[in-house]
């Protein structure tokens, strides 16, 4: 007797998720970043406002819309807006979950993009951090700009998800540059309203000393440099008197007894966040045969740019 054998063949087609060619339509409509910056820290909010076309493809990967941020002009992370080959310091950041915004291909956790759920025919609007350091600003005062690329991704999870569409993002930063200098006493603290001091020696002695501190704060480099009214000698008020005196800046004796400025200090690229601290020391010279009275001296500091 015969045998008759069924063979039965079942086959399960599983749906191909990485990468998936289905169109989602978004439309994205990025708010560009436009701050002004003078060195100190800043951080500001940014939006990307994402639509869905009511005739999108109806696959459920399209129900979440992910943003992915290139790295700009920097090639890096650490981002960067240039002006004539300088730049400044900036970073694009989530907030919940906190990380730094980063490429599809870079990307390894939520932390690292941004997105939100979105229907046929919807919209969300996504938002972002934007932080710039405490720096100093060695290209000056100018424009700074950069160019972001936003890729959305119908993102299902990181295995199920269609790229869909790039859009750009200006980063613009005005920079302005500021200049501060205070004369303070010894190891006081910064007070920019106060631009001079005075060294009352009250009876002048052969070998007395005083002393006060410079304090300059600055976001791009500057030179400092100073000269005497009456070439590094106390006057006497009415008479003919002089006496000569010893200057020390930051613990260096300064010659001046010669016309003109003299620059004492060239920092080329801005003063530390708190100020750069200068001390400043006058001692007196001989007194022997000089008649009694009131004398001076007048020394003028200028601090400027380089």
């Amino acid at each position: 007797m015969g045998r008759i054998v069924f063979i039965i063949l079942l086959f399960v087609l599983q749906p191909f998720a990485y990468g998936q060619n289905v169109d989602c339509k978004y439309s994205l409509y990025p708010s560009n970043v436009n701050v002004w910056f003078n060195g100190n820290a800043i951080e500001t909010y940014f939006t990307v406002h994402v639509t869905r076309a009511w005739d999108s493809s109806p696959s459920d990967v399209c129900n979440r819309v992910a943003l992915f941020f290139s790295q700009g002009n920097a090639n890096s992370y650490q981002r960067a807006a240039f002006k004539n080959g300088q730049n400044v310091k900036y970073t694009l950041e989530n907030t919940n979950p906190t990380g730094t915004l980063k490429t599809f291909a870079d990307h390894s956790g939520p932390g690292e993009f941004l997105s939100g759920n979105i229907g046929i025919n919807g919209s969300v609007t996504l938002t972002g951090l934007f932080k710039m350091p405490i720096q100093n600003l060695s290209g000056g005062e100018g424009q700074y700009q950069d160019i972001i690329n936003i890729t959305a991704y119908g993102y299902k999870n990181a295995t199920s998800n269609s790229m869909d569409v790039t859009k750009q993002m200006l980063i613009n930063i005005q920079t302005q540059t500021f200049m501060e200098l205070s004369v303070v006493p010894e190891g006081g603290p910064h007070q920019n309203w106060n631009t001079y001091g005075i060294l009352d020696f009250g009876e002048l002695t052969t070998g007395k000393e005083l002393g006060m501190d410079l304090i300059v704060k600055s976001n791009i480099g500057y030179r400092v440099s100073l000269f005497s009214n009456n070439l590094g000698k106390f006057k006497h008020y009415w008479l003919t008197g002089n006496i000569p005196y010893q200057f020390k800046f930051a613990g260096t004796v300064i010659d001046l007894t010669t016309n003109g400025p003299k620059t004492v200090a060239i920092v080329p690229a801005g003063s530390a966040n708190s100020g750069d601290r200068y001390n400043m020391r006058a001692k007196v010279g001989n007194t022997t045969g000089q008649p009694l009275g009131d004398y001076y001296d007048t020394i003028t500091i200028e601090v400027r740019s380089n």
